[in-house]
């Protein structure tokens, strides 16, 4: 089915790959199910999800303060119908793209699993973590607090998850990454520019979609102003400022490879995390970093009233668990591997909707 979004945020779509099947979604959420005696799935969502279908979807949108659409705005929606081979080609691009997706999310959950069995460390679940009293009522000794005396910077269930990883081969993650580009921060102006001059600059929130759209910047500007806003190949990024909500982005990590993820710039609210050649696998270090454990430590570094921040002078200290070379290129080549399922993917859905697009503009 092809997934909208209807309530707030309108016309945001998602096609249910085979990972997702049994997962429950909100009334805010429509549900398009295509008669798959009469329409492909697959072209469905490829028409409805591009330049033509889109417009047509939220033109339904009623509301003031909260935007909304119901499935009586788009029933009499036209679809264009051409031949089956056409179809079936966009179908075809689309149904493989699903079935990438579900075999990264399937990869890098091996990923993170097999980390945390081999270095015999917990990866607390949210149920867990929330029926933890450990941290309802504790004491801390002068020594440990390091001129920190917020609380949540002590969690005693943080400090059980340190003490596992730190009774087997650890690392500082300052130890195995470059602290220039960790420490990085510059602010910059917002210098508007047209695509064919400029460079489109990613932020935290649409960091973590799929299509991430940015705002397009002068190219010229941004990189005379600093060449970080360009990240290496392999780049972790860290959302490094929000608010402690369990739904936040913030402190959620991604990992940045393939072309079209490197031809964007990046905001300095994304902390860089790079690699020093040679000290670890960066995939391997992701799979870390991206778990329910690494989500946790780095929440219980926040500084910050309201806004929440990470800081360069404590994230550098967080234990990354250690295994052999072999395991941990085994892990991070999984990382790897995941992320072309990926790259893949979008390439597809993209490849879908250029050519359903361009079939359209031909038979006008």
């Amino acid at each position: 089915m092809t997934l909208i979004s209807c309530s707030g945020t309108i016309g945001k779509m998602a096609y249910a790959h085979p990972g997702m099947a049994g997962m429950w979604s909100s009334q805010h959420v429509m549900k398009v199910v295509p008669d798959q005696h009469k329409i492909l799935p697959g072209y469905l969502y490829a028409y409805l999800s591009s330049a033509f279908g889109i417009p047509q979807i939220i033109s339904g949108t009623y509301g003031s303060i909260i935007q909304s659409i119901e499935p009586q705005h788009i029933e009499n929606l036209p679809v264009p119908r051409f031949s089956l081979s056409i179809e079936k080609n966009i179908h075809d691009l689309v149904m493989d793209a699903g079935t990438l997706l579900e075999r990264y999310q399937r990869l890098i959950n091996q990923a993170t699993s097999r980390l945390f069995t081999k270095a015999k460390v917990d990866n607390p679940e949210p149920h867990e973590w929330f029926t933890d009293s450990s941290d309802l009522g504790f004491s801390v000794r002068s020594s440990e607090l390091k001129g920190i005396f917020r609380a949540w910077n002590h969690s005693r269930r943080v400090q059980k998850i340190y003490d596992q990883i730190q009774s087997g081969k650890w690392d500082l993650l300052g130890d195995v990454t470059i602290f220039e580009w960790l420490r990085w921060r510059k602010m910059f102006e917002r210098r508007d520019a047209d695509p064919k001059y400029g460079i489109e600059v990613i932020t935290q929130k649409p960091l973590f979609n799929l299509f991430p759209e940015g705002r397009w910047l002068s190219r010229e500007y941004l990189l005379n102003h600093s060449p970080k806003y360009v990240v290496p190949d392999e780049t972790i990024l860290i959302a490094k400022q929000g608010t402690l909500g369990e739904r936040e982005l913030y402190c959620r990590c991604e990992f940045i490879t393939g072309a079209r993820m490197l031809s964007k710039a990046y905001s300095d609210h994304c902390m860089r995390i790079v690699v020093k050649p040679g000290a670890i696998h960066p995939g391997y270090l992701f799979a870390f970093l991206r778990s329910n454990a690494g989500f946790r430590i780095l929440r219980s570094l926040s500084e910050g009233a309201k806004q929440q921040d990470l800081h360069w002078r404590t994230v550098p200290n967080i234990p990354i668990p250690r295994l052999s070379i072999n395991e941990e290129n085994q892990i991070g080549d999984t990382i790897r591997e995941a992320y072309r399922f990926r790259n893949q993917a979008v390439e597809n859905f993209i490849e879908a909707r250029q050519k359903l697009e361009k079939v359209i503009r031909e038979a006008d």
